[in-house]
């Protein structure tokens, strides 16, 4: 993961997207995993993984959605990246 002086947070292709959305919010927001909302709130992680891990080139999957004030984007070829909403998405 990488992220830029704009918040924003960027990785590569994944094999547990759930995971690294979970790793990518907990490193931009400085915090412990454990300590961010539950992501099953929001998105089934099951049906995330599933949808976005598998993907190619030819066949790119990218789900967004907002979690912990952030816009996540979940994207089958290039990875989680993050913006600010700038809404508390507690």
């Amino acid at each position: 993961m990488t992220a830029d002086a704009d918040g924003s947070a960027t990785n590569g292709p994944l094999e547990q997207p759930s995971i690294a959305v979970i790793e990518a919010v907990a490193t931009a927001t400085n915090r412990d995993p454990i300590d961010l909302p539950c992501l099953h709130d929001v998105v089934d992680p099951e049906a995330l993984d599933a949808l976005t891990s598998t993907g190619s080139a030819d066949t790119r999957v990218s789900v967004s959605f907002d979690y912990d004030g952030l816009e996540v984007t979940v994207d089958s070829v290039d990875g989680v990246e993050l913006r600010a909403t700038g809404r508390d998405g507690n």
